[in-house]
């Protein structure tokens, strides 16, 4: 009983100390921590919410038609220098979607591909870089859809559909713009066992993007990256 168990870990030890599985676990830190910090960054760019701005002042319709002298006087504010509050929980969420869902999707899908089209010609690297850039919907969706779940909100299909509809086809416009050129590079002169770590470090300013579009608003009447925070 105990030379089975000692069998048995040797085998989960030796599979867990082989180069794809060292590649896959080197690939899931990278891009969470790429991701972690995008988001980090992203939430210091973003700024205060419009709705918990000092010092803004709306003037009611009476009062813009009241005489010029009649106006109350308005004193402008002086921009703030203090970081917007870390939403530690949201960095959570993100970092979590990408250890548990995304970063094992995408080494799925890097080994795929490189076993359709292996080697790293100009033949091969286009057919990938084309084969992934078909895939984007999926991963976009995929992304969407795992950070709604982690959001539990009882209004999740709701949040999922104005993620859908107002950022799916933008974010994809922009993923056309970024990736293909980072995907030639990594098709091209990085080691497949590498390919994740190197695609992690490029997709640290993607993150900050991508955080954008999953956690930001939509305002009434308008478009504004994600979907207004109701709770």
């Amino acid at each position: 009983m105990a030379a089975s168990a000692g069998a048995a870990a040797a085998i989960v030890g030796k599979r867990a100390s082989s180069p794809g599985n060292k590649a896959l676990f080197r690939g899931i830190v990278f891009s969470t921590l790429a991701v972690a910090t995008g988001d980090y960054i992203c939430q210091q760019l973003e700024g205060e919410d419009e709705d918990g701005r000092e010092g803004e002042v709306l003037l009611g319709q009476e009062q813009l038609q009241l005489p010029q002298h009649q106006q109350p006087q308005i004193r402008a504010t002086p921009i703030s220098t203090t970081k917007k509050e870390w939403d530690k929980e949201r960095t959570l969420r993100m970092a979590a979607a990408t250890a548990v869902v995304m970063a094992p999707t995408s080494w799925m899908i890097v080994m795929r591909l490189e076993k359709f089209f292996p080697g790293n010609s100009t033949a091969a690297v286009l057919k990938k870089t084309l084969a992934n850039g078909c895939l984007a919907p999926f991963m976009i969706s995929l992304h969407f859809s795992t950070i709604t779940a982690l959001e539990n909100h009882p209004d999740a299909r709701v949040h999922l559909e104005q993620r859908m509809n107002h950022n799916l086809l933008p974010t994809l416009a922009s993923g056309v713009v970024f990736w293909p050129f980072v995907n030639i590079l990594n098709f091209m002169f990085v080691r497949l066992e590498n390919r994740p770590v190197v695609g992690a470090m490029a997709g640290v300013a993607w993150s900050i993007y991508m955080s954008k579009q999953v956690n930001g608003k939509v305002k009434e009447g308008g478009k504004e990256g994600g979907l207004r925070n109701t709770t």
